[in-house]
């Protein structure tokens, strides 16, 4: 199973595209899987025949375990899990392997779930090829097992449940994702109140329907570059400053949250970046954001003023240093001169891994942000 993310710990076969006995050349795709934030192609790393698929359609399987093997016809598999044997037998004696006591013929994804609840594999039937147990024979099992009755004391009010829907698919990735977020990185919040009067004015001379994250989006870049390592990420005790300023916009779709990039913010122009992020919306409510898309982001930028949002901190979206939760725009009196006046105001609250990079530089950063948003050129 390949990663795609630096983050990503497993992934999905959704389909395979060839089976059992085919031949496949390297390079081929030969099956889609589905990760923690896109679906992608799985190609044969060599040319050959596919002698198995270890993880069926629909199943998860941990990056880096072995979810098929591919070697030259007439070879045998050799035992079962991560890392499975071939060697070169006769046709004749290939023959189905035997379970022995204690030990069974299951996917990975099949192992965890049946361990998870508790069950006897050498109870359950595989349907998998050679008998090899899957995540869907588990399934069927558990289907069938009687809900476990919660036991509470006398007096307790419990209150009614009006549904019940699992954990799964693009919501569960998300659980994942911000929970790995939470447990890893020290995360600490800064804000400030941004005056937005310059780029609505700059925003309404154009004659466009340019997107005010656009702006939020250039000056982001533009203090990025004078402030790299907040461009970065920590993976296995690495602190990786990034030269590519890719920032990731927080998008909200009917299946949930999702983040597609917005790749070099820092070399394109506001036409450019709102005509992305007009496309990228799109993209994302039709469910065809690719891997291309989804990957490679260097800092995130959410915006929940169109909600009504005053300010919130967002949780960081790994692997990212830093994440910037923008507000609603609200027009509001302030001293100005020792005169007050009324300014368009909006709160931006800078989240930050105090592991990578401490409150002084993560606060001076955020400055450098507003001070380029409330200078902005009206010229």
């Amino acid at each position: 199973m390949p990663r795609v993310d630096p983050v990503m710990q497993e992934g999905i076969i959704k389909k395979w595209l060839k089976k059992e006995g085919d031949p496949v050349v390297k390079g081929e795709t030969i099956a889609l899987a589905e990760g923690e934030k896109t679906t992608f192609d799985i190609q044969a790393p060599d040319s050959g025949v596919l002698l198995r698929i270890a993880t069926p359609e629909g199943a998860t399987s941990q990056v880096a375990s072995t979810i098929a093997v591919i070697g030259e016809s007439g070879e045998q598999i050799i035992g079962v899990g991560e890392t499975p044997e071939v060697r070169k037998v006769p046709t004749s004696e290939v023959v189905p392997q035997i379970t022995h006591e204690g030990w069974v013929r299951a996917s990975p994804a099949a192992r965890r779930l049946a361990e998870e609840h508790s069950l006897d594999f050498t109870k359950l039937i595989g349907t998998g090829p050679e008998g090899r147990i899957t995540r869907e024979d588990v399934e069927r099992v558990l289907e069938k097992i009687p809900a476990r009755q919660e036991v509470v004391a006398p007096g307790v009010r419990q209150p009614r449940i009006q549904s019940v829907k699992q954990l799964a698919g693009l919501r569960k990735s998300i659980a994942e994702r911000l929970s790995y977020s939470a447990r890893q990185a020290v995360q600490v919040v800064v804000s400030t109140e941004v005056v937005m009067d310059n780029v609505l004015r700059v925003r309404g001379a154009t004659g466009k329907n340019l997107s005010l994250t656009a702006f939020i989006i250039k000056a982001v870049a533009e203090a990025l570059r004078e402030f790299p390592e907040l461009n970065s990420s920590l993976i296995n005790s690495e602190i990786r400053v990034y030269d590519d300023v890719n920032i990731a916009i927080a998008v909200h779709t009917q299946d949930g949250l999702v983040a597609p990039v917005i790749p070099d913010a820092d070399k394109k122009n506001l036409d450019e970046i709102s005509s992305l992020i007009e496309s990228l919306d799109r993209l994302a409510s039709e469910k065809k954001l690719g891997v291309s898309e989804l990957t490679g982001s260097t800092f995130t930028i959410s915006n929940l003023g169109p909600y009504g949002v005053d300010s919130f901190a967002p949780i960081i979206n790994p692997p990212n240093t830093a994440i910037l939760g923008v507000g609603r725009i609200v027009k509001k009196p302030l001293v100005v001169d020792d005169e007050m006046k009324i300014k368009s105001v909006s709160n931006l609250s800078l989240v930050f891994d105090h592991r990578v990079i401490d409150g002084a530089p993560a606060a001076t950063f955020l400055s450098r942000i507003k001070r380029i948003l409330e200078d902005w050129p009206t010229a």
